[in-house]
């Protein structure tokens, strides 16, 4: 596989100020990823991975350290919480 882009989004900076999250509350995120361009071959598949953390291994330069904290991740994904995920999609002339 091969990463194409990223985006962050520290939960409590999803508002200008940064508010914190209160616990047991479902909330609506927008991270913004990273513009890009890639050539996919015909027959890829495009896997979106979903992190409570930055890798070390992966992220290199691009760590950020918020300390030890330990919590819970639980992403709500049904017919009252879809998700998406927006590509625009530019078509090779020859197709």
């Amino acid at each position: 596989s091969v990463m194409v882009t990223r985006g962050w989004l520290k939960a409590s900076h999803r508002t200008q100020p940064p508010q914190p999250i209160e616990p047991g509350t479902v909330v609506r995120y927008e991270i913004e990823v990273w513009p890009t361009s890639y050539v996919f071959p015909k027959g890829s598949r495009i896997r979106l991975e979903i992190a409570n953390g930055d890798s070390p291994v992966a992220d290199g330069l691009f760590h950020h350290y918020y300390g030890h904290k330990a919590g819970r991740d639980l992403i709500h994904h049904d017919a009252d919480h879809p998700s998406h995920l927006v590509l625009p999609v530019i078509r090779h002339p020859a197709d």
